[in-house]
């Protein structure tokens, strides 16, 4: 036999031997299905189950290193030992349907040492949702008054605007409560449908926000009380809350031409790593590329740890100011990632994000 065909036979020899060895590394799943609708459930009916059944169907030990699903509502628990070529195991997956009517689909992810390496279950049903009850309307007590809320959030509110909305009462009390409400501010009324509310009854309250007589830009908070009779608590404190923006749709066509642009030299700076406890200043330049004045109405930080001071408020076309951002990096170990917000008078650029970041090193 010459050596051309005695190699040839080597690599056949070689080649199969390599085969049979690659085959029994194979691992595959299968599922008996890989999807289950529950059908029609009730929200108050507790938890559901169902239990997805797989067989390691390959030529090696099966091994399921990751089960997660898209939701918090869906929980999976599953056979966490190696399963051996021809047994199997299952992925017990529950539902929670409590606060979530209507129809569902969600999602379990099984990872193991397949090819591909990812599985896709899905669960799916419709939740019929449970009989109202006064404390789903009214959740929040304060004393023998239900209401609504106790926060009312009117959320984006133009500047130019005047904006109503309500909360809803219940006297959960055997007598007459009688509600008023005195030192209210100026841009704010309050109106309720009767101030002697009887026994086991509804009723509600008006808030009419008046955002031209605010005078505040961006998130606003306002408190008022509420003055009742009621033996427990007499007097409730309730909140109002406004994101209060400019009515740039209100502009001429010739205060748009002339509008103020905002330019930033960095919105995102970082200052590398720091030790723990330190304290420093970190500078970038607003500038002002458009015509009209530049007005910042307000700079908003979010952490007492990061500061902005700007040396005006104001700036001419043309013209550049500093915003000097005070960093505190006392008890702040770790990543360092913070902002502040800065609303302008700028319609294309109304409201920008300047953003801090850091490692911070213990001592």
């Amino acid at each position: 036999m010459n050596k051309v065909k005695v190699f040839s036979l080597f690599l056949l020899i070689f080649g199969n031997v390599y085969a049979q060895d690659t085959i029994k590394k194979i691992t595959q799943i299968t599922f008996e299905n890989t999807s289950f609708d529950f059908g029609v459930i009730k929200e108050e009916g507790g938890l559901v189950e169902h239990e997805f059944k797989f067989t390691n169907t390959g030529q090696d030990t099966l091994r399921l290193t990751n089960v997660h699903a898209s939701c918090g509502c869906t929980t999976p628990n599953w056979t966490k030992d190696p399963v051996a070529p021809g047994l199997s195991g299952v992925i017990r997956v529950t539902y929670n349907p409590l606060h979530r009517p209507n129809k569902f689909s969600k999602a379990i992810f099984v990872s193991a040492n397949t090819e591909p390496e990812q599985t896709t279950l899905m669960i799916s049903g419709n939740v019929t949702p449970k009989p109202r009850t006064l404390k789903d309307d009214y959740p929040f007590a304060m004393g023998n008054l239900w209401l609504s809320t106790n926060h009312k959030a009117l959320l984006d509110v133009l500047n130019t605007q005047t904006k109503t909305d309500t909360i809803f009462l219940y006297n959960n009390w055997g007598r007459i409560m009688k509600v008023s409400v005195e030192n209210i501010p100026e841009h704010l009324k309050i109106k309720f449908s009767t101030d002697k509310i009887k026994p086991n009854t509804k009723a509600f309250l008006l808030i009419t926000y008046d955002a031209t007589k605010r005078k505040d830009w961006g998130l606003v908070y306002d408190k008022f009380e509420i003055k009742t009779n009621d033996t427990i608590e007499p007097a409730k404190l309730l909140n109002v809350s406004a994101n209060i923006k400019e009515n740039f749709s209100a502009w001429t066509p010739q205060q748009i031409k002339n509008a103020p642009k905002f330019k930033i030299s960095s919105n995102s700076i970082d200052f590398g790593v720091k030790k723990v406890g330190e304290i420093f200043t970190i500078e970038a330049e607003i500038e002002n590329t458009g015509v009209d004045d530049l007005i910042i109405r307000k700079n908003t930080a979010y952490s007492s740890c990061l500061i902005g001071t700007l040396s005006s408020e104001v700036v001419k076309a043309g013209e550049k100011v500093k915003l000097t951002l005070k960093v505190d990096l006392t008890n702040r170990p770790g990543k360092f990632n913070k902002s502040i917000t800065l609303l302008l008078n700028d319609p294309s650029n109304s409201s920008i994000n300047v953003f801090v970041k850091g490692e911070v090193e213990k001592n």
